[in-house]
This record gives C-alpha cells, structure tokens and sequence, in this order.
C-alpha cells in the first residue's frame, strides 16, 4: 500500500491538485474499502490496489479543475447519474467541500457502499439515491450533471433533462472522442466543448464532453 500511496500523492502532483495528509488518508480508505466490498458485492471489474489508484481515484480526479471552474460558473449542486462505487463523486467530493453532491444508481449494493464510504470517510457534503434517474423527482433542480461509463450521450441528457437547472451543464465522461455520440443528440442540446483528459501512468485516451442547453433564438 506504501507504494500505492507514493505513487496517489505523485499523481496528484502531476495533475496540480495540491493534497494535504486529510485528504490522501480518505482516498487510500476509500480505495481499501472499495477493494473489500468488491471481493463480496463485484462493484468493479478492478481487483488490484494500484489500478485502483491509476483507474479510478487519478481518472475521477481529472475532472477536479473542470468541476471547480463550471462550479464557478453555474452552482455546485451536482448530481452523479449511474454512480456505481462513487465515482468520480466520492474523490471528488474530498476536495470540494462546499459542493453539494448527489449520488444516483438503481443498483441497491452500489447505493449501500456509497453510503458505507459517506459514513467511513465523514463526507458531510455526499448523499445517495437507490433509484432510477428518470424517477427522480427532487425539489431543487442542478446545475451539474456527471456520469463516468454511464450511457451514450442522448440518453444521458434525454434522462435527466427534467433535473438540470435553466443554465447547467452536462459534464460527460468519456474514453475516446464521440464523433457519433454527439452527431446523435437532441436538438435541444449542444456540445460547449470536448476537453482531452491526460491521467497520470495511464496511456489511454479520456475525454470530458461539457453539454448545454440550445441557446433559444
């Protein structure tokens, strides 16, 4: 674990997160107890510690700049659709303390890790919904919406049109570009931009899509 702790606060580095020993320690508790839920609950396909590092806490902590500049922006209210084990909202949320994050997935074992992690890791700012998105009907509407291996492009926005805010964002993770993903949107939707995500020791191709509403003419 010693090298895989070297090998978090070395990526961060690389990524220009600065990390004080807070937040290193929740994110090494979060991986430990990712990896012992997953021998009982198969919450991911990553069986190995330092995958885990590399594949989901440095590739969930790209977005970090992302969240904060469209946080800025629009409103830090967020929801996760199809979160499976928290990511990338848990990794995230350690950092943003004063993001509100909401966490969403049909799946009752992944809902209860979730909460397990909320308690284990005291995370003030994270609450989670053992339901589908397209039943989910809160009070407040959010100004951002993120999913990570969730679903093509049109049905993420199509399923969650009805949560976004007036001026939010969709903030979509993907591997390679999505030339036909985004040729398939609705016309009520729009790409602001697609942002090249380079994750620390892995030489793999990620992408951010950032969708909007269609400015009315």
């Amino acid at each position: 674990m010693e090298k895989n702790r070297e090998e978090l606060i070395q990526g961060l580095e690389t990524l220009g997160i600065k990390a004080g020993e807070v937040e290193i320690s929740k994110l090494i508790s979060f991986s430990e107890l990712l990896l012992k839920w997953n021998k009982v609950y198969n919450l991911t396909a990553i069986r190995e510690e330092g995958d885990v590092v590399r594949k989901h806490l440095l590739d969930s902590l790209t977005l970090l700049p992302y969240f904060k500049l469209y946080g800025s922006e629009v409103g830090s209210r967020t929801l996760d659709v199809g979160c499976g084990g928290g990511l990338p909202a848990i990794p995230l949320s350690i950092f943003l303390k004063d993001f509100d994050f909401n966490l969403i997935d049909t799946v009752n074992k992944k809902i209860a890790f979730v909460r397990q992690a909320v308690i284990l890791l005291k995370l003030q700012n994270v609450h989670a919904f053992n339901e589908r998105v397209e039943n989910f009907h809160p009070t407040k509407p959010f100004n951002l919406i993120s999913c990570r291996a969730f679903s093509s492009l049109a049905s993420f926005v199509t399923l969650t049109e009805h949560l976004i805010d007036e001026n939010g964002r969709w903030l979509a993770m993907k591997g390679k570009y999505p030339t036909e993903e985004i040729t398939q949107l609705p016309s009520n939707v729009c790409v602001e931009k697609v942002i090249e995500l380079k994750v620390p020791f892995l030489d793999t191709e990620r992408h951010l899509v950032v969708l909007t509403r269609t400015p009315r003419t």
